[in-house]
């Protein structure tokens, strides 16, 4: 969890940095707070996940965006799910079900992105300082990011729950084969 907001902290403050030095490249701003809300669900969905391979992760993924600078959101989208296929093929550990952790990552990631550039839209429309603009799109990243976290740790628990239920459903379908062998 320490580890989970510490990349938080370090999106929202990288977050507020692209802002400032970019603050006309909306797409590029965008692509970086991309790579942290993933990283941040990919964090949250795989605790088995190493602290090496999350670093990689981040790093290629901000790259690639690096790269898809003039991009839609629907290339950024198919990153995000090829880079969890990548560690998927790499690592079996890093999910239980690998569509449904591609499907969850990349939809919310593009439900936050174009909540983000609705709210940037807005900002923008209304003319504010800029000064109150960086605050408000800090706050903005902090609460977003809040309940994309919350919505993924909701997910998870779910997931857990069912697995473990499926794992007690098979060990007690197995005792009773074990007990009818005997008979």
């Amino acid at each position: 969890m320490m580890i989970n907001l510490l990349f938080l902290l370090l999106g929202i403050l990288l977050d507020s940095i692209s802002n400032t030095l970019l603050v006309t490249d909306f797409s590029y701003q965008s692509l970086v707070l991309t790579s942290f809300y993933a990283l941040n669900i990919l964090f949250i969905l795989s605790h088995s996940i190493s602290q090496k391979q999350l670093w990689s992760f981040g790093m290629l993924l901000a790259l690639l965006s690096e790269i898809a600078r003039p991009n839609s959101y629907l290339f950024s989208f198919l990153i995000i799910a090829l880079i969890i296929i990548l560690l998927n093929l790499f690592n079996k550990t890093i999910g239980e079900s690998l569509i449904t952790q591609v499907i969850i990552s990349s939809v919310l990631i593009f439900c936050f992105q174009m909540i983000s550039y609705s709210l940037y839209s807005i900002v923008k429309a209304i003319n504010i300082s800029f000064i109150t603009f960086i605050q408000i799109e800090v706050i903005g990243n902090l609460f977003l990011n809040v309940i994309v976290s919350l919505i993924v740790i909701f997910i998870n628990s779910k997931r857990i729950d069912y697995l473990e239920r499926k794992d007690q459903f098979k060990r007690s379908k197995e005792k009773v084969l074990i007990i009818e062998s005997e008979d």
